[in-house]
């Protein structure tokens, strides 16, 4: 590929392709918001919340930065990915668009750094 925009465009559409065969596969039940990502300091969606929209990305501030234990993801989206390190740095993990995810996991809890939420 030779532009970010042609990657990007390349990766939207592997994971709406990848969240459509999961979401027939499992019983989870929306509650996301359409064009924002919810992003959550405790798991089950307890205490201090932010909100990216769709289209963006961000490094997070240090009020931020390594707090994140849970999210709602965009429901018109291709999916909401967060990163370990800032500037999107791998490792990385995506989430299906428009679920509710109640624990990042273990590997995850309170170390994530960058959010971005693909269009």
């Amino acid at each position: 590929m030779d532009t970010m925009k042609e990657y990007e465009n390349a990766h939207a559409r592997h994971f709406a392709k990848k969240w459509q065969a999961q979401a027939k596969e499992t019983d989870l039940h929306a509650q996301a918001e359409n064009y924002v990502s919810e992003f959550f300091y405790h798991a089950n969606f307890g205490g201090y919340m932010f909100e990216l929209g769709v289209n963006r990305a961000w490094n997070l501030p240090r009020a931020y930065n390594d707090q994140i234990s849970s999210l709602k993801t965009a429901r018109y989206s291709s999916g909401t990915e967060v990163f370990f390190h800032a500037n999107r740095c791998e490792p990385c993990k995506t989430f299906p668009p428009g679920h509710d995810i109640g624990y990042v996991g273990n590997g995850w809890n309170d170390q994530i750094s960058h959010v971005t939420v693909f269009r």
